[in-house]
């Protein structure tokens, strides 16, 4: 049920008067599910009502809490090929395990830039502070020519994660990209260049957001906004359509809290197996016949 803050907004996409503004044309809401014993993930892209949205693969905000009667596991080694894994931890740390890059930690409120590519195999373990747990990750394609390039990690603290604030008092921390002449001191892949933005917005306040050729979206994470003219509430992604520059987001009688991603679409076929993700089925299976076989990373990252 609608909030009566946001009675003027209803079920379906509006029509913006402005051409230069863009539409939500999707706001599924992220279906709950146990990944890992004691974690819930909350799963929006790649799930049943959004497979993929390119460059997008998947989006999963997952969190944990001493009272789960679970209890919180090691995330036992598993692969990935084909793309990039941003993860950004809002409450306790990500500690990692890589068989051919080490041992890594990434701590609350900073984030961590994983380029697959040719492939990595690694375990990880969530680490609770204050009794809490909370992450967002989300998962970038990669372009044919690049699906094959050598893995890296990118670990990057809060501190050097630098924020815009707007004279509304809304905050914008930059992940990933460049926003308000801050840049990430994240390297992307230049074909998607992805903009990643941790956006908290005050009580009463409208904030237009400059949006240039990219597929883009928006995940609540706490409270409820109207997105171009549609109520949007917590655990929602809000998908933009293609057409205008800027999408404009207003906040009710409670602050707000959005993770918004923008990249440039990449057009090319995905075809993807669990943890692998190509443009080509034989690729796939060349993935799959490496992992069985032992031939799935190579010493010292060699393509």
């Amino acid at each position: 049920m609608s909030s009566p803050i946001f009675d003027h907004c209803d079920d379906q996409s509006e029509t913006s008067p402005d051409s230069s503004r863009r539409l939500v044309i999707k706001s599924p809401k992220a279906r709950p599910h146990k990944e890992h014993p004691g974690v819930l993930c909350n799963r929006s892209i790649g799930g049943k009502k959004l497979e993929h949205m390119d460059p997008f693969l998947m989006l999963d905000d997952f969190k944990a809490d001493s009272a789960d009667k679970d209890g919180i596991e090691e995330w036992t080694e598993h692969p990935h090929r084909g793309y990039e894994i941003a993860t950004y931890m809002i409450q306790g740390n990500l500690e990692y395990n890589d068989r051919t890059n080490g041992d890594g930690i990434t701590k609350h409120g900073g984030l961590q830039w994983l380029t697959c590519g040719r492939g990595v195999i690694h375990s990880e373990t969530p680490i609770l502070i204050a009794g809490q747990m909370r992450g967002i990750q989300l998962w970038i394609n990669l372009p044919d020519k690049d699906k094959m390039c050598s893995a890296r990690y990118q670990t990057v603290s809060k501190k050097q994660l630098p924020v815009v604030e707007e004279p509304s008092g809304t905050k914008i921390r930059v992940l990933a990209g460049e926003y308000g002449g801050q840049k990430s001191p994240v390297e992307t892949n230049e074909t998607t260049s992805p903009m990643l933005l941790d956006i908290f917005m005050p009580p009463h306040q409208n904030f237009v957001l400059p949006l240039h050729d990219m597929a883009a979206f928006l995940y609540i994470l706490d409270g409820e906004c109207s997105v171009a003219g549609k109520h949007t509430g917590s655990g929602t992604t809000a998908v933009l359509d293609s057409i205008g520059k800027e999408v404009m987001i207003e906040t009710g009688r409670a602050p707000v809290r959005i993770f918004l991603s923008a990249a440039k679409p990449i057009g090319e076929p995905i075809v993807q197996y669990g943890p692998f993700v190509m443009a080509h089925g034989s690729d796939v299976q060349k993935a799959i016949n490496d992992f069985r076989s032992g031939d799935f990373i190579k010493p010292n990252n060699e393509c």
